[in-house]
């Protein structure tokens, strides 16, 4: 994942005990930030927390769009 995600080498990444996805956790609120897999789109990596807000430089840099 570190290498397909650059943003992943400083954060926490947590996995779903039902279905095995892994998810970027805010370090803001805990939240789950964004899903990761190497099959996701740019478009699918949101860079903002959908509970507090924070927003993620480091995503949005790498997607090149920004928020959504």
């Amino acid at each position: 994942m570190k290498r397909t995600f650059k943003f992943v080498e400083n954060g926490q990444l947590n996995m779903c005990t039902g279905c095995g996805a892994k998810f970027l956790v805010c370090p803001n609120c805990g939240g789950l930030l964004t899903r990761v897999h190497p099959a996701l789109e740019k478009w699918e990596v949101d860079d903002t927390c959908k509970n507090c807000g924070y927003e993620d430089k480091a995503i949005k840099a790498w997607d090149g769009v920004g928020a959504r």
